[in-house]
């Protein structure tokens, strides 16, 4: 687990590029000139600002699937309403049983019936 104080790697790269620059801009360190070094570091910014746009880019396709998915709700609707409006269809006929409603013929009334507990025994 990382120490909490630990700089973070692009805060760290800055930090090596300036120590290195001021106090010992000419020296080699790691078979390495700050350039050098510089150069062999740069992808992790980069990879970094394509993971920022990937990131805006991906909730803006989110935001798009969720209008998609509200479109096609409203629809799922429509066509619904459609098939159980259609007079050689209705509310009770397979149609509207294959699309995931439960026809008319099937529905419970909703009648409950409470029973009376007998009483505990002591």
């Amino acid at each position: 687990m990382a120490r909490a104080d630990y700089p973070q790697p692009l805060e760290r790269r800055k930090l090596f590029l300036s120590a290195w620059r001021k106090l010992a801009p000419d020296d080699s360190f790691g078979g390495m000139t700050v350039a050098e070094f510089e150069a062999a570091t740069a992808e992790m910014e980069s990879v970094r600002t394509s993971l920022i746009e990937v990131d805006a880019k991906l909730a803006g396709l989110r935001m798009d699937r969720d209008r998609a998915d509200k479109t096609a709700r409203e629809l799922f609707i429509l066509i619904a309403h459609g098939v159980r409006g259609s007079p050689s269809h209705g509310e009770d006929c397979a149609l509207y049983r294959s699309m995931g409603y439960v026809p008319k013929s099937e529905r419970k009334s909703g009648l409950r019936r409470k029973t009376k507990k007998p009483p505990a025994a002591e």
